[in-house]
């Protein structure tokens, strides 16, 4: 078997405070899979509201724990969707 895999990475702004200050973003991973020679298309998505933080090291930190997290569900996900197909 052989995949291919596009991701895409958002990080949306869902609100500010009143002084613009952004108080919470949704995270957003969608990774397209390619399988072939089945020429199948998976599409898993993995969304989060996050909130902002006044410690920005401590908010890239966080971000980058739900990455990884987005990664291995992610890939539980396909793993799953491979078996069962």
């Amino acid at each position: 078997i052989y995949i291919d895999a596009n991701s895409i990475y958002r990080k949306i702004i869902l609100s500010k405070d009143g002084t613009g200050q952004v108080t919470n973003y949704q995270l957003e991973a969608e990774v397209i899979f390619l399988v072939k020679p089945l020429n199948k298309k998976i599409i898993i998505t993995e969304k989060k509201i996050m909130d902002s933080m006044n410690d920005k090291f401590e908010e890239d930190r966080y971000e980058r724990t739900i990455k990884q997290n987005f990664a291995s569900s992610i890939s539980n996900k396909l793993s799953l969707e491979l078996i069962i197909n």
